[in-house]
């Protein structure tokens, strides 16, 4: 991001917050629907998200990441709360009970997006969710446990049971790639 353009976002210019909607608004649109799983619910997060960014734009700091990395933390983080709020997902700590450790695959990339994206879908959803912030966002379990509000290892479980889950769906549509 331009220095400028920082500075014009600082000094709340309303053509400089339309600009950066335009540029980044596809891009979170995306993010936020793979935890939502429908537009109307996505577009009130990215709404909510992109209110966040222009209050907050102080807080962006260039030497310590991207634009793009800091928005899409805010974005994720407004979509977990709007589950919590509007779905009441719940992450009990039966979730506890076995513990498998995950192993990189790179048989994920072989899929396409799209069908990964749909079957990822129809997991359960805090398994989705947490899925979605393991494999797709790339947040470790810590920071998951942080941004849920559960223990490290109950994230841990549910990303293990999610990948099980996620597995016999692929092998019940024939798909041997996880």
């Amino acid at each position: 991001m331009k220095t400028q353009t920082l500075h014009q976002l600082r000094q709340q210019v309303p053509e400089a917050q339309k600009q950066l909607y335009y540029q980044h608004c596809d891009r979170l649109m995306a993010v936020i629907y793979r935890y939502t799983g429908n537009t109307a619910d996505a577009e009130e997060v990215l709404q909510d998200s992109f209110i966040q960014i222009f209050e907050k734009i102080d807080l962006f700091d260039p030497s310590k990441g991207s634009f793009s990395a800091w928005s899409c933390r805010i974005a994720i983080n407004f979509a977990l709360m709007f589950l919590r709020k509007k779905r009441s997902i719940v992450f009990l700590e039966e979730d506890l009970l076995s513990v498998n450790q995950w192993e990189q695959n790179e048989a994920i990339s072989k899929l396409a997006e799209e069908d990964l994206q749909e079957h990822i879908a129809s997991l359960d959803e805090k398994y989705a969710v947490i899925f979605q912030l393991k494999a797709v966002e790339g947040y470790s379990h810590q920071e998951i446990s942080e941004l849920l509000g559960i223990k490290t290892e109950a994230s841990r479980t549910i990303f293990s049971r999610a990948r099980k889950q996620l597995r016999r769906l692929l092998t019940q549509h024939k798909v041997k790639y996880i």
